[in-house]
């Protein structure tokens, strides 16, 4: 069996086992990750287990899981050594990744926009700062001053944070930019041969 978005990337595949390996019937559990087939003279049940979206930083286990009753992503930053926890709740979540003292989150800011937010979080999922941006996030990296993001031809990066600027003073942040960023095209390099 082979599982398919609904734009059509291939997922996984799930080899079924069997004489013919024709399955002839098959139900999927409704608000669940189980499935169950008949194949010959059988009823096989297989547990599904999604991509989970996670990172670990600062103490901190930030994931991301949808519940039945709702169209956005339960986003938890959960503090381990003191067992606190934080919900947020973020729509369109592409991705999660992290370092150091924060995390950032990637969202599509609208289905036909073209636009992503790059929004980053400290360990109980308050907002520090965000970017937009206008490429596709398909890779994200970060370390604990820059951000990169990158699709197949373009690579933006994003410094969030001075390694060296530490500022003590609630009228100092007020008048701090938001760090440097740039993006780089990337074109094709001929082949020599």
């Amino acid at each position: 069996m082979q599982f398919y978005s609904a734009y059509g990337v291939h997922l996984r595949s799930l080899r079924v086992p069997g004489t013919s390996g024709t399955v002839s019937s098959l139900s999927w559990e409704g608000y669940g990750l189980r499935i169950g087939l008949a194949v010959d003279s059988n009823i096989l049940f297989a547990n599904i287990q999604p991509e989970y979206q996670w990172a670990y930083f600062n103490n901190t286990l930030v994931f991301a899981f949808k519940k039945p009753e709702r169209t956005d992503m339960c986003v938890v930053f959960w503090d381990v050594n003191i067992n606190e926890k934080h919900v947020k709740y973020v729509r369109r979540l592409q991705k999660i990744v992290a370092c150091g003292e924060y995390c950032l989150l990637v969202t599509r800011v609208e289905e036909t926009s073209g636009q992503w937010q790059l929004l980053l979080c400290n360990a109980v999922g308050c907002p520090i700062d965000s970017k937009t941006v206008t490429i596709e996030p398909k890779y994200v990296a970060m370390n604990k001053t820059h951000v990169i993001v990158a699709c197949e031809d373009v690579v933006y990066y994003w410094q969030y944070r001075s390694q060296h600027a530490k500022l003590t003073t609630l009228e100092q942040e007020k008048k701090k930019k938001s760090g440097k960023e740039n993006v780089f095209h990337i074109e094709e390099i001929p082949n020599p041969n």
